[in-house]
């Protein structure tokens, strides 16, 4: 005799479980990651429709501010979106009946879900008072949306492609630059009025924190400085000491800020001995080295060793690599400005700069054009100064070498000219060679540019034995003596 055993339980869970268990359930945002659907929030999405519907007149512009199609994951709320958009511009009455009628005519309505789907929004929320939380969480969804394509985009880039690795990597950063700042922001007047007051005050106080002297003391309180955005072109024949003023400045500067140089001419070994002779005022020539060592000149080593001390402190951060291209120079400015709050960067000089693409490097003026835009997007972008150094044509001194220079005179000047904030000029009245003094030549520093201020000369004292440029008169003033502008 057979004895049948006894039925037992499954030993799988799913078959002690209900029936109505088995029904199709919603993923959560944690089953939708893990299955690889791009980041989006159903209930955000439509949040935001529901606002629209139940309070039009309000909600649609405010939406419209912070929405665009792409914030709707979903083809079905994307459709509705651009369905309450058009009959909002066209001045038509929404509600869930007008918009339904509308989907239908434009044989839409099975796009955007259906009859149901659309009378059903106005029930997933009691009020319109939540629009902005909702319409912040869809912005997150698309950034990641964003940045995630970016990714897949720059991973793909990698095959099949000339494009070096700082180069891919300088476009992924700019790329996603661009991502974060697609977002509009609407500020009001009055917030705006009260910025605007409080930077005339500090603008006539002397202490707005937008405005960046360069511690040249006629200069300054002639022009006041540099503000925050502005792109510096500061051009000269070869030998008429462009290096030394920008040397000047930095120095000057970083006694209140941080300032970056790139210099694609000379090695940072050389630069330090430039800042040290100028703030030193000795010069560092080796043979007048071994003059103070053999003549036991103590005073000058002591002044060349507080120098060494005071230039070590300052926050001025040099590369000296040669041939750098404008994305790598501005990929770099980021880093500086994220890790150090780098406020201005000088670069020493445009002509060495190469450009980033094929094409403007096989055209020396599309180049300088892609430099000259890289300078003042960077400007602008990093919310600092940028002062670049600039070469002038031969066309001066076949004119004579004491002829005025002209915004024409700087090489490839069509794009310069433009982008430039402010352009300047160093030049003399009388040759170098035929000066009284002419270790210490009169130097005019020529505003032939300023976008929101005055232009004019400046006379300055070139000291070419340890690079220094000085203000001819003060009063009488001496040099030590002279007061400088606090930033």
């Amino acid at each position: 005799q057979v004895k049948l055993a006894p039925v037992t339980p499954s030993s799988n869970p799913a078959s002690l479980q209900p029936a109505e268990t088995f029904e199709t359930a919603k993923p959560s945002q944690d089953e939708i990651a893990s299955v690889g659907l791009p980041p989006h929030s159903e209930e955000a999405e439509e949040g935001v429709l529901a606002c629209c519907l139940l309070d039009p007149t309000e909600c649609i512009h405010a939406a419209m501010a912070r929405c665009i199609p792409e914030s709707f994951y979903d083809l079905r709320r994307r459709t509705l979106w651009n369905c309450l958009v058009a009959m909002s511009e066209a001045h038509q009455p929404v509600d869930s009946i007008t918009v339904q009628a509308r989907l239908r005519a434009t044989g839409a309505l099975g796009d955007a879900g259906g009859i149901e789907y659309v009378f059903g929004l106005q029930d997933k929320i009691p009020s319109a008072s939540n629009l902005p939380e909702y319409l912040k969480i869809i912005r997150e969804k698309l950034l990641l949306r964003k940045l995630m394509a970016l990714c897949s985009t720059t991973t793909t880039a990698r095959h099949g492609t000339s494009s070096t690795p700082d180069e891919i990597i300088n476009q992924f950063e700019e790329e996603a630059l661009r991502i974060r700042d697609t977002q509009v922001q609407e500020r009001p007047n009055k917030e705006v009025m009260v910025e605007f007051i409080a930077s005339l005050q500090a603008e006539m106080s002397g202490t707005s924190p937008t405005r960046i002297h360069t511690g040249i003391y006629e200069f300054d309180k002639r022009f006041t400085g540099y503000k925050r955005g502005n792109m510096v072109v500061i051009a000269a024949r070869p030998s008429m000491g462009k290096t030394g003023y920008m040397l000047e400045m930095a120095r000057n500067m970083a006694r209140a800020r941080k300032i970056g140089v790139f210099s694609l001419e000379m090695v940072h070994e050389e630069l330090i001995g430039r800042l040290v002779s100028a703030e030193a005022g000795i010069n560092l020539d080796p043979r007048n080295l071994r003059y103070i060592q053999e003549g036991n000149d103590t005073e000058s080593f002591q002044r060349i060793t507080q120098a060494s001390a005071v230039v070590s402190k300052l926050p001025i951060h040099i590369v000296d690599k040669s041939g750098m291209s404008i994305q790598q120079i501005r990929a770099h400015a980021r880093r500086w400005v994220r890790k150090h709050g780098i406020e201005v960067i000088m670069v020493d000089y445009m002509q060495l700069v190469t450009g980033s693409s094929k094409r403007a490097r096989d055209d020396r003026r599309l180049e300088i054009a892609e430099i000259s835009k890289g300078c003042k997007e960077m400007a602008k972008e990093l919310n600092i100064v940028v002062i670049v150094l600039s070469q002038l044509n031969r066309s001066v001194e076949q004119r004579g070498e004491s002829s005025r220079p002209r915004m024409a005179d700087i090489r490839e000047a069509g794009e310069i000219e433009q982008d430039a904030d402010w352009i300047q000029f160093l030049w003399s009245k009388i040759p170098l060679d035929e000066q009284k003094d002419a270790q210490n030549p009169e130097i005019v520093v020529s505003v032939a540019k300023n976008r929101n201020g005055p232009t004019g000369d400046v006379q300055l004292r070139f000291r070419k034995d340890c690079g220094r440029f000085e203000c001819m008169t003060l009063d009488g003033c001496e040099e030590e003596e002279r007061p400088r502008h606090k930033n």
